[in-house]
């Protein structure tokens, strides 16, 4: 799945085969997808009628099929049931989860099996935090970069002080007592490194930064 790469309107879905299924959980297999939704287009390819485009907001894309084995893509604002489906189309399967701008482009994104990888994050507004300090577990919301489906988040970490510290990160709530631990402490050494973290309420985790001679 790609949005915004060629154009800022457009999300583009391609798979070899994908496993779609009916509200009663029927199975149906669509071969050889290749479909694009337009979210500027009201209906199938676009935008879910009953939706209008708002700026700074995550879309959900689904692949819908109807019986005789038609294809298409549908979009709808992420958080909200689809409820103007068109005619016929009875099976579906939700691929995806894409973001627009201030200016209603949609940013560039890639998705590859169950992940969203966005493309430049800090130009598309994707820093969550800049000058942490806290010394305490402290909330940290990634809304602006993860949709509210995902239950982990990649998160990039840069520590630029100058002063020897690691840093911990946890999935918020107090049942959650330790972390993993980011970066070797060695104030000579700005650390920089990725970290998978879960997300126990809706797009939040919890991060503090430790003394080098503290543990954890």
């Amino acid at each position: 799945v790609k949005s915004g790469v060629t154009v800022a309107t457009q999300v583009t879905v391609t798979a070899d085969y994908l496993l779609l299924r009916d509200t009663n959980d029927v199975p149906m297999i669509a071969k050889t997808v290749s479909e694009t939704c337009t979210i500027t287009t009201s209906g199938i390819n676009g935008l879910e009628a009953s939706d209008t485009e708002a700026a700074n907001t995550w879309y959900e894309v689904f692949i819908y099929a109807k019986a005789d084995g038609t294809v298409d893509c549908l979009m709808n604002a992420d958080g909200t049931a689809v409820t103007t489906v068109p005619t016929d189309y009875v099976y579906r399967k939700r691929v995806a989860s894409v973001r627009n701008n201030a200016s209603s482009n949609l940013i560039e994104n890639w998705g590859f099996n169950g992940k969203t990888y966005i493309a430049g994050f800090a130009e598309n507004g994707c820093r969550v935090l800049t000058g942490g300090s806290a010394t305490v577990f402290t909330n940290v919301d990634t809304s602006a970069c993860v949709p509210d489906t995902a239950r982990i988040a990649i998160i990039n970490i840069e520590q630029n002080s100058a002063v020897a510290t690691r840093t911990v990160l946890r999935p918020d709530g107090s049942a959650f007592t330790y972390g993993q631990v980011i970066g070797n402490g060695v104030s000579a050494n700005p650390n920089s490194d990725y970290a998978e973290v879960g997300l126990s309420s809706v797009q939040i985790f919890e991060y503090l930064l430790l003394a080098a001679s503290s543990s954890v």
